[in-house]
């Protein structure tokens, strides 16, 4: 007798060999209904799902090339009760799971009594506490809450007088930044707490061209140390301050703001990420020491040249035209890539309400970052 997961492979399995395209037209399947989000292509909601059909091959297959189609963000609507194990296994589809968290987020981490099939990491994100001890157990950053004149995607818009809502690119500190990641609703607020999603390769490519030539010629200096001082500053106590010793085996990273995606070749608008602390042209030699010290410090210093070539791009790249906002319910799954987007998280009412989601972070082993380390002396 056929499993519902053979059912759901000889279905779908018709249509796959349309998918393989580098902006693939994903027709839509017995079992595989979607919509696009945003009124440019940007983005697709997948519809009618449940937990146990992400386990079969071809169904992950179809959902992988409808992400890539879609312009690296993906929705699965309404799959409430996966696992962490599930979420790992998912991920894994999308490229390698990334398998330990920083010192700084280790209370953060989803235990659970089974493992995987594919070994991996899922972090929770939110203001929940532990059960047992009352103590946060979650990696929170407060966020400032959207305007509520609108509902939609203007509200998103980064503002340069309040430099909120903090949009970002995730990771952009780290020695191989990632791919891409997804997270998963466990308990939401009624209000707030929305995540918008912006298209940054849209968003380059609608820039007057001697800006774009301009960008390409940039990149951002980024460091774990100062994005941790930049939030603790905003909000003390979000993380523990790095120590000399601390900072000096943490790399920096210089970043492109533009990249070109492997596989579609677009180029992106990139680097956006609280790490930043200088913009320079590429290649440039290692940044002065009494810089560092106070970029990394509890001064979280910001070199001008990150509202002047970065941030005042941003109200331009997250207006309604680039944008999706979501609002989620228990059970949504949103999945992106970071190469061609950037997202940002908006506040709710912390002290009333409860958020939880879970995360988990995914490599393109075959994709070489166009970044580099940085010599601190």
């Amino acid at each position: 007798m056929n499993t519902n997961t053979d059912i759901i492979d000889q279905l779908i399995g018709h249509f796959l060999g349309h998918l393989h395209p580098p902006v693939p037209r994903v027709p839509q399947g017995p079992l595989l209904h979607w919509k696009t989000l945003g009124s440019h292509g940007f983005g697709a909601v997948v519809i009618g799902l449940k937990a146990k059909d992400l386990q079969s091959s071809r169904l992950r297959r179809a959902l992988v090339d409808l992400w890539r189609g879609r312009k690296g963000l993906l929705v699965l609507k309404d799959l409430p009760g996966l696992t962490p194990d599930e979420l790992l296994e998912f991920t894994s589809s999308f490229g390698s799971v990334e398998e330990a968290l920083a010192a700084s987020r280790s209370r953060a981490q989803v235990t659970h009594p089974g493992r995987a099939a594919v070994p991996g990491v899922v972090m929770r994100l939110g203001n929940s506490r532990d059960p047992t001890t009352n103590e946060l157990n979650a990696s929170f950053t407060l966020s400032a809450q959207l305007p509520t004149f609108s509902s939609g995607p203007e509200a998103c818009r980064f503002n340069p007088s309040t430099k909120t809502p903090i949009w970002h690119t995730d990771g952009t500190y780290r020695l191989r930044p990632p791919t891409g990641s997804m997270l998963y609703a466990v308990q939401v607020p009624p209000v707030g707490g929305d995540t918008c999603f912006a298209d940054a390769s849209k968003a380059f490519t609608t820039l007057p061209k001697d800006t774009q030539r301009r960008l390409e010629g940039l990149e951002a200096l980024c460091s774990q140390a100062h994005h941790d001082a930049l939030h603790n500053v905003k909000k003390p106590g979000t993380y523990v301050l790095m120590n000399a010793e601390q900072r000096a085996k943490m790399p920096l990273m210089a970043v492109p703001l533009v990249l070109t995606h492997p596989e579609t070749k677009r180029k992106s608008l990139y680097g956006a990420n609280s790490s930043v602390f200088l913009i320079q042209p590429l290649n440039s030699p290692a940044p002065l020491t009494e810089l560092l010290n106070r970029a990394e410090g509890a001064e979280a210093f910001e070199d001008p040249s990150v509202d002047r070539e970065l941030r005042s791009l941003l109200p331009h790249a997250t207006g309604p035209d680039f944008v999706v906002r979501w609002h989620w319910n228990v059970g949504d799954l949103v999945i992106w890539d970071n190469r061609c987007t950037m997202h940002c998280a908006t506040g709710f009412d912390h002290e009333t309400f409860v958020r939880e989601m879970w995360r988990t972070t995914f490599h393109d082993m075959s994709w070489q970052p166009p970044v580099r380390k940085v010599p601190r002396e």
